[in-house]
């Protein structure tokens, strides 16, 4: 956003990512990382098929998704997603363009890249954490035409379903644009446009609502932990359980 001046940012959103992944799919891109130990790959496929209790008492076998909230879940996400990491990157980042200059010339790479903005190829990044990602952009046509081939291709490759409502382009030097807990902006500042972050309302909202939850455990301290110990919690320092009772300091 601020060296490279990328400043649209088209901000995805995979349909119950977690609920949709295709187990078969998955072993095989598994395979294809060079993961052969059968071993393995059997306890995986146990964990993938691991009955879910209903609401009823039933058992359901599940035949798609990754156990929600599951230890082994946001690395497995990783998995599937790889393919959509080297896909984006061949578009622009890897494009075999770029390496067509890049023999034996100094900075051949910029380079590479001024000859592919002659042509009609669409310059884009992806910055990605488990199954959220952002695909970043330098104009809105070419922002909105990657939102269509992304998506398109996440259905067609991985039979991913992305959300219609929650997916938009950003222009991040007039809205901001939420990833992570923060929320990003461009702004000018001594003749040069920088990146402005925040934590974001919903995390705010979140912080807040737990600081006032603490606010009152001071007020009236747990037995156990103390005021001291509440206060020491309340100031971001750990878990006062796991601390004696610090009413002394």
């Amino acid at each position: 956003m601020q060296l490279s001046k990328l400043h649209y940012i088209i901000e995805f959103d995979i349909k119950v990512f977690f609920d949709n992944v295709n187990h078969t799919k998955l072993i095989r891109q598994m395979c294809t990382l060079g993961i052969r130990d059968k071993h393995l790959l059997g306890k995986i496929k146990r964990v993938l098929k691991a009955p879910i209790k209903m609401p009823n008492g039933q058992l359901e076998y599940p035949k798609k998704r990754t156990p929600q909230g599951g230890i082994i879940s946001p690395l497995l996400a990783n998995i599937v997603l790889n393919e959509l990491d080297h896909w984006v990157e061949s578009n622009w980042e890897e494009n075999p363009i770029v390496y067509k200059y890049s023999v034996n010339k100094v900075g051949a790479k910029s380079n590479g890249y001024v000859a592919m903005r002659k042509t009609k190829l669409k310059e884009m990044y992806i910055v990605r954490y488990a199954d959220d990602f952002r695909i970043f952009c330098r104009t809105k046509t070419a922002a909105q035409k990657t939102k269509i081939a992304i998506t398109q291709w996440l259905y067609e490759r991985l039979k991913l379903e992305v959300s219609q409502e929650k997916t938009r382009v950003i222009n991040v030097k007039r809205r901001y644009s939420e990833f992570l807990g923060f929320k990003i902006k461009i702004h000018s500042k001594g003749g040069k446009q920088v990146v402005k972050s925040h934590i974001s309302d919903k995390q705010f909202k979140t912080k807040k609502k737990a600081l006032v939850k603490q606010v009152r455990k001071i007020a009236r301290p747990r037995p156990q932990i103390g005021r001291g110990g509440e206060i020491w919690q309340y100031n971001g320092n750990g878990n006062a359980k796991l601390l004696p009772n610090r009413d002394q300091y």
